[in-house]
């Protein structure tokens, strides 16, 4: 943003930088993959371990 003498004017006005909404996507870690397994075969069994659920308990697609 700007600085200098009308920085704190620039700020209140028109507020801090929005961020933007595309570019690439924070990843899943292993750690993260693999807890979501074990919990859906928990709660579920095994048989209802499946790429769909997975990625549904972390809100993410099946193919991401």
């Amino acid at each position: 943003m700007a600085d200098g003498p009308w920085g704190a004017a620039v700020r209140l006005l028109w507020g801090p930088p929005v961020t933007p909404a595309r570019g690439p996507r924070r990843g899943l870690t292993l750690e993260q993959i693999a807890a979501a397994g074990v919990g859906i075969a928990d709660a579920e069994g095994l048989g209802g371990v499946s790429m769909q659920a997975v990625a549904g308990e972390l809100g993410v697609t099946k193919m991401a």
